[in-house]
């Protein structure tokens, strides 16, 4: 595979960028005085009531293409909980904790049996985030969706006090990137996933390597939601977090940087897991080839003061948290770079 394999995958991520710019301007004509920000970060903040306490913060998302290979592998009961995870992990970025969750699928033909177990796992998630599933929609599009082919997505509220909101304004130089570590791909990185396993004919039924499960299994790790980790240190400095999905490390660290700070990770720092590392040799793609695709191990991150780094890293630890450094906030254009 080329270097351009993302794309050749079918996922154009400067199309994606482009198109988060035109939503920026076309959210512009349907703005109202308690929105806060601007679309484009992880979540989006509606100040309750339009005074100075609590503010509503909501976010979307779907599963994608690892849907497709729950279903080819008939393990769909775990899908659920990648997506409340990939929501909930969304609305921490801003400090907030989740209150409820909506769920949208969609399929060609509705199976009863299926379709319950899927939405049981989206309850799963949702009681081990302790939100409530709110409702949702099930949709039955026979005319727009290729039969066995399901689409989940779905829609998250949480809250938190207007002076807890985290939002990445008080990012400085100086400043250190802290890192957990994620589970796997998550629910990104999977068109191109999926193509080097078909690619490479490779057996998602036999382990990669002798003591591990099968590939599948592997493969099919959900979302690790980072609720418990993060709320446990909300009360110490944390001048930014960002939720690493589409896009890799540095397509989302940059959307929380502002103007005059440049972020600068050290990749030497920590090493990519072995299923990562797996799929990408597969694919013959080098490490710097799928920054913009896979997590490389880092699932979440956290902009903290230098002189808090230690503590915070220190604190995660003990609470059985996989924390580590990852680089650091320098003066320049805003921008994400790698050493």
């Amino acid at each position: 595979m080329s270097e351009d394999a993302y794309r050749a995958a079918g996922v154009d991520v400067a199309a994606s960028e482009l198109a988060v710019r035109r939503y920026q301007e076309a959210a512009g004509i349907a703005w109202r005085p308690e929105v806060m920000g601007a679309i484009g970060h992880f979540a989006g903040l509606f100040r309750l009531g339009g005074g100075e306490g609590q503010v509503l913060v909501a976010g979307a998302d779907g599963v994608g293409s690892k849907l497709l290979l729950a279903a080819q592998l008939g393990q769909l009961d775990d899908i659920g909980v990648d997506l409340v995870a990939h929501l909930v992990n969304d609305l921490l970025t801003v400090g907030a904790r989740p209150l409820f969750v909506l769920d949208y699928l969609a399929v060609d033909r509705l199976d009863p049996e299926q379709a319950a177990r899927i939405v049981a796992s989206v309850a799963k998630g949702c009681r081990d985030a302790g939100c409530a599933l709110l409702g949702g929609e099930t949709a039955e599009l026979p005319d727009m969706l290729r039969p066995g082919v399901l689409d989940l997505a779905g829609f998250a509220v949480g809250t938190v006090a207007a002076e807890g909101v985290i939002s990445g304004g008080a990012i400085r130089p100086g400043h250190r990137v802290l890192a957990l570590a994620s589970h796997g791909f998550h629910a990104n990185g999977y068109s191109l996933i999926r193509k080097v396993v078909s690619a490479s004919g490779l057996d998602l039924h036999k382990p990669r390597q002798p003591g591990l499960p099968a590939l599948g299994v592997e493969l099919l790790t959900p979302t690790r939601s980072y609720l418990g980790p993060v709320q446990d240190v909300l009360g110490l400095p944390l001048s930014g977090l960002a939720h690493v999905t589409g896009g890799g490390i540095g397509g989302n660290l940059i959307r929380i940087l502002p103007e005059g700070c440049r972020a600068v990770i050290e990749q030497d720092r920590w090493a990519e897991p072995g299923l990562s590392q797996f799929i990408r040799s597969r694919a013959g793609l080098s490490q710097e080839a799928v920054r913009h695709v896979f997590n490389l191990g880092v699932g979440f991150v956290m902009v903290v003061p230098k002189e808090a780094a230690a503590d915070l890293v220190a604190a995660l630890e003990r609470s059985g948290e996989t924390a580590f450094e990852i680089g650091r906030i320098e003066a320049g254009k805003r921008a994400v770079v790698w050493q």
